[in-house]
């Protein structure tokens, strides 16, 4: 009894709704255009579990790439005011094209930065900026590509 309880719970933990499963597959579409395929979808599954929680109160970051709003606005080149914040963080939950594309331009930028062929060091850099010790951080998105293997979201 115990063993089918844990494999119950083993295989629900990999259940997605059918718009998070869509959006992973697009995520993962767009990401293979620009060299991040499996990692997009499974970023935005550790930042917003797909989509399920796109506003960081705490954190300020917003959408389902989760894009830190003072971040967002230097890279953009917008000043950082209370009424550019909410215009854009309205942006990034609304607007899941921008989100991504800002999350894209935030890979791309630590890419660039970090040794473009240490993946480790750049994805653990858009989640904590220039501090790329962050290995839990990838440890996580490489779990959540796993995840969404398993649930057979990637290939």
């Amino acid at each position: 009894m115990k063993l089918l309880l844990i494999l119950s719970l083993a295989i629900s933990a990999y259940a997605f709704t059918p718009a998070q499963t869509k959006l992973a597959k697009y995520l993962h579409e767009v990401g293979k255009l620009h060299g991040y395929g499996n990692s997009l979808p499974a970023i935005a599954l550790v930042e917003s579990n797909l989509g399920l929680y796109q506003i960081g109160a705490i954190s300020a970051d917003f959408g389902i790439m989760q894009i830190s709003i003072k971040s967002h606005l230097a890279h953009i080149g917008v000043a950082d005011t209370v009424l550019n914040r909410s215009k854009y963080a309205t942006l990034l939950v609304t607007n899941p094209d921008y989100c991504i594309n800002a999350a894209l331009t935030e890979l791309n930028y630590w890419k660039s930065v970090r040794n473009r062929t240490n993946y480790t060091k750049y994805i653990a850099s858009y989640n904590q900026g220039n501090t790329i010790s962050n290995y839990d951080y990838v440890r996580k998105v490489s779990n959540a590509i796993q995840q969404l293997k398993q649930a057979n979201i990637l290939q």
